[in-house]
């Protein structure tokens, strides 16, 4: 499976909730005709900047402190972008905090811990159909799906276009029993997706019950 990223990075990721983004804004006390201690103007906006340098508002409305979450942009381009909190009235601006958003391929099914055996895993029999759903954050194009074994060797089942996609596997009897993935990558292989294992065996349950 792809492997986890860094702290202060985000992946597009299918199913998932929207990331917390955390929106502390200042409490310093304005000073001024007498009135020590007097309250900051609440109004503060969640910004990010784009790639040219320029500041992009995601939401405002803010008190001075508070959490937002959100939702990455299925479109958002990869690469490294700066967050920060400003307060509308009183100009003052929080420290910046450098995210990298990453371009990914999700399966959702098979997916980690959504299949019907122990500990979600997926157990299948030959002769079944199945469906093979995935979905592209961020890249774009036509995606290639392939099947792998624990041996290590990938055969191509089909492609695609779009956002997302699907594709309707019928188990062939003859399938060797033993676990399987399937993985998905885009035109010039720069992104790549891999499945949950799946454990196909003719014996049905009997993998189930050894696990």
């Amino acid at each position: 499976p792809p492997a986890k990223t860094k702290k202060n990075q985000i992946e597009h990721k299918g199913d998932t909730p929207p990331r917390s983004v955390a929106a502390e804004g200042s409490k310093s006390k304005q000073q001024g005709k007498g009135e020590e201690g007097k309250a900051a103007d609440q109004s503060f906006m969640l910004e990010i900047s784009s790639k040219h340098g320029y500041w992009k508002e995601i939401s405002k409305g803010f008190s001075s402190e508070g959490e937002f979450e959100w939702h990455v942009p299925r479109r958002q381009h990869q690469g490294t972008y700066l967050m920060r909190v400003r307060n509308t009235n009183a100009q003052v601006v929080s420290q910046t905090v450098s995210i990298t958003v990453r371009d990914t391929i999700a399966f959702t099914c098979p997916a980690e811990g959504k299949g019907e055996g122990p500990c979600g895993g997926h157990y299948w029999k030959a002769g079944e159909t199945r469906s093979i759903k995935w979905g592209c954050f961020g890249c774009v194009g036509k995606v290639q799906v392939c099947l792998g074994s624990q041996t290590g060797s990938w055969d191509a089942v089909c492609e695609s276009e779009g956002a997302e996609g699907e594709y309707v596997w019928k188990i062939a009897e003859s399938m060797a029993p033993g676990w399987y993935c399937f993985r998905a990558t885009n035109d010039n292989k720069s992104v790549a997706g891999v499945s949950a294992w799946v454990n196909i065996d003719k014996a049905g349950d009997k993998a189930m019950l050894q696990d």
